[in-house]
């Protein structure tokens, strides 16, 4: 069915015995409220002679409405459901129409009159709500993506785009406007990308997934870790990558450290930490190490040093944060009590 963006005006002409009727004032109301538009006269209405008009128009279409609202208050809109509009006489000077569960439908120009009129506006705000934004999608290199969001909502929602934990690939923290351009994309172009249709009554706000290959990602929170000889320590790599990592290794001195009843080394996939957990530390374990990390968009390494020293407290900021970061914290202990166990 064709979709019609409708202005509603609706027209009371009522016979009376005395001065024009006159609207009080405009009128605002969110969606889903319900409201009223008053008349008055210093006559008295001769509501036996009432008409009712209700039309609603675009530039094709107009549908009119007589007597319905005046004989059993349905609205013509909706037949068979509740009522959303009724008269209702205040006093013998004062009427009013009453509108239940405000639509946006219901906005615009409202006249009462028996000749000339002062017209009212009624504005009834609605909050945002997305209508459309482009689905998750894999994207090649060098190709350019066009991001499209959009929003409906009394005011016009303003619609802006930012990208989760990250700036957007122009370095632009915030962009305002429906369609947010990709160009010529790398893979530091990939990410959760946020669209956020506001106005004064709310927000709503949908996301795009933009997933591309790329290396390896390999984070260190912790580069230098001290230690006491005969003390427990553990080295920590963390990694991401798409297509997920096939290899993970730690070397040292460009060879490649397996585990022994001294050393245990972890490769958790699910978590993507890699860990190199001391027992009791020696002498001889000091020193550079490496760890390497593979997928098939390539390889890449990061260095952390193990020195002799007073060990320091565990990062608590960082990629890793919150319950996150505890649980992360837990697993580290852990390998480090299961390897001085195995001594």
């Amino acid at each position: 069915m064709e979709k019609l963006v409708f202005v509603l005006l609706a027209v009371l002409c009522v016979s009376v015995h005395g001065e024009v009727l006159k609207f009080a004032t405009n009128v605002t109301v969110q969606a889903g409220k319900n409201t009223e538009l008053v008349c008055k006269t210093t006559g008295i209405p001769d509501f036996s002679s009432s008409v009712i008009y209700w039309v609603r128009s675009s530039d094709s279409k107009t549908i009119t409405y007589k007597n319905e609202l005046s004989e059993n208050g349905d609205d013509p809109e909706e037949p068979g459901e509740i009522p959303r509009y009724s008269l209702d006489i205040n006093t013998p000077n004062e009427y009013a129409i009453k509108i239940t569960d405000a639509k946006y439908m219901d906005s615009g120009k409202w006249v009462c009159t028996s000749g000339n009129s002062e017209p009212v506006w009624l504005t009834v705000r609605v909050p945002p709500e997305i209508t459309y934004i482009t689905d998750n999608f894999f994207a090649e290199k060098n190709i350019t993506k066009r991001l499209r969001c959009a929003a409906t909502g009394s005011p016009v929602p303003v619609i802006t785009w930012t990208r989760y934990k990250n700036s957007l690939p122009n370095g632009d923290i915030l962009f305002h406007g429906e369609e947010l351009e990709l160009i010529n994309m790398t893979s530091t172009d990939r990410g959760t990308y946020q669209c956020v249709a506001s106005n004064v009554v709310g927000t709503a706000s949908d996301t795009v997934k933009v997933t591309m290959n790329y290396k390896p990602n390999i984070i260190v929170l912790k580069p230098e870790v001290r230690t006491r000889i005969n003390g427990r320590a553990t080295l920590v790599c963390e990694y991401e990558a798409y297509p997920d990592v096939s290899e993970v290794t730690w070397l040292r001195a460009g060879r490649v450290v397996y585990e022994d009843r001294k050393l245990q080394v972890d490769i958790n996939t699910n978590t993507k930490i890699s860990t190199l957990a001391f027992g009791r530390v020696r002498s001889d374990q000091y020193g550079q190490y490496e760890c390497k990390v593979r997928n098939l968009e390539g390889i890449s390494t990061k260095t952390l040093q193990f020195m002799e020293g007073q060990p320091e407290a565990t990062p608590s900021t960082g990629r890793v944060s919150g319950a996150a970061a505890l649980t992360a914290s837990l697993f580290i202990m852990l390998l480090s009590l299961v390897a001085a166990l195995r001594l």
